[in-house]
C-alpha cells in the first residue's frame, strides 16, 4: 500500500505547480510496485458544484487534479460511499460559505474496502 498526503498552497499557480510535481512522484510510486495507491489531503480545490456553497471552478487546477485522478485510477472516497452528501470541510468565519478541499482519494482497486 502506498500512501502519499498533500497540502496545496492557496494559489492556482502553486496548486499547478504542485500537481506536476504529484503527478511525477505517483508516477515514480507505481513504477516500482502494482500497489494501491491512498493520496490524501488539504488539495484546496472544489472539483464539483456539490463541493462548494459558492462554486467557483479553477479550470487548470481542476482539470490537472481530475487528469491525475484519471490517470491513476482514483476514486473520492468520500463521494464513493456519500454520493449525494457534500461532507464540507472547510467553513468561512460567520458560517456564510462552506466547501469540501479536502480529499482522500484510493485506488479503485480499494473501493471494495471502503466501508
Amino acid at each position: 500500500l502506498n500512501v502519499v498526503n498533500v497540502y496545496m498552497p492557496g494559489t492556482v499557480k502553486e496548486r499547478i505547480e504542485i500537481l506536476e510535481e504529484l503527478s511525477s512522484k505517483l508516477e515514480t510510486i507505481v513504477s516500482k510496485n502494482d500497489d494501491p495507491l491512498i493520496v490524501a489531503g488539504d488539495f484546496n480545490i472544489t472539483l464539483s458544484p456539490l463541493d462548494s456553497s459558492s462554486f467557483q471552478w479553477t479550470k487548470k487546477d481542476c482539470k490537472a487534479l481530475e487528469a491525475i485522478l484519471e490517470e491513476y485510477d482514483l476514486v473520492d472516497a468520500w463521494k464513493f460511499k456519500n454520493p449525494e452528501n457534500p461532507g464540507f470541510t472547510r467553513f468561512n468565519h460567520d458560517g456564510t460559505s462552506y466547501s469540501r478541499i479536502d480529499f482522500i482519494f484510493v485506488s479503485k482497486s480499494l473501493v471494495q474496502l471502503l466501508t
